[in-house]
């Protein structure tokens, strides 16, 4: 930790609290190895529009580090960096951005990825080890994808729309196909329930009824 022409240069950062009056967010700095403390209600200058706090310090071990403006016991801290948990960031190249939270303890897993072909991505999962789940948006295909740890979901793209739920899927086909796939039991129930493009509302319509063969086949049947 260096001081030069009034700005610290590594200052530790051990701890932050919330003003309530002002909202703004303050910090306690010192030497986290020697675990001295050198200045408190330090300010954190941030982006407008962006707020955050580091996680926990770890006495003795390691902090995040700001460069701090000393204004005699308080001052502004107006940058900072902390190596600890970068490795959620994955591997950014050139022009990508990663925002995410580590958590009080490092272990958060939430994450927001701009990558540099156009798509974006809100992702997350319950620890470091666990599958993900997220919203993927990829411009370029003109799809989406939202999908849980277990791989179900929503996928839209330029053939269509299809929800998925294990090997269970319905799908909306913009060719005008459409599709309910179920591996058990397949149910379809409702008030009344058209197949074809035009109900016939006539006695026993049904193709097929408790007693067998009830109607002649159609393309236009109500089943009520």
């Amino acid at each position: 930790m260096a001081a030069h022409n009034s700005i610290e240069v590594g200052a530790d950062i051990l701890n932050t609290t919330r003003n309530e009056e002002t909202k703004s967010i303050l910090a306690q700095i010192g030497d986290v190895e020697a675990e001295t403390v050198s200045a408190d209600n330090v300010e954190m200058w941030s982006l407008p529009g962006f707020a955050s706090r580091p996680q926990k310090a770890e006495p003795g071990k390691s902090a995040c580090q700001g460069l701090v403006l000393n204004e005699g016991g308080s001052g502004i801290c107006f940058a900072t960096k902390d190596l600890r948990g970068q490795e959620i960031a994955g591997n950014l190249k050139e022009g990508e951005t990663c925002l995410y939270a580590p958590g009080a303890d490092g272990t958060g897993q939430a994450r927001v990825l701009l990558k540099g072909d156009s798509s974006m991505a809100l992702f997350t999962r319950a620890s470091a080890t666990a599958k993900g789940m997220g919203l993927f948006l990829y411009a370029k295909e003109d799809a989406i994808r939202l999908l849980n740890a277990a791989g179900n979901g929503l996928i839209i793209d330029n053939t269509g729309v299809y929800l998925v739920a294990g090997s269970q899927a319905l799908k909306l086909e913009l060719s005008g196909a459409a599709s309910l796939l179920g591996a058990g039991q397949t149910q379809v129930d409702g008030a009344s329930v058209v197949i074809g493009n035009l109900a016939v509302p006539v006695a026993n319509a049904a193709l097929t009824g408790p007693t067998g063969i009830t109607a002649k086949p159609s393309v236009k049947v109500l089943i009520e």
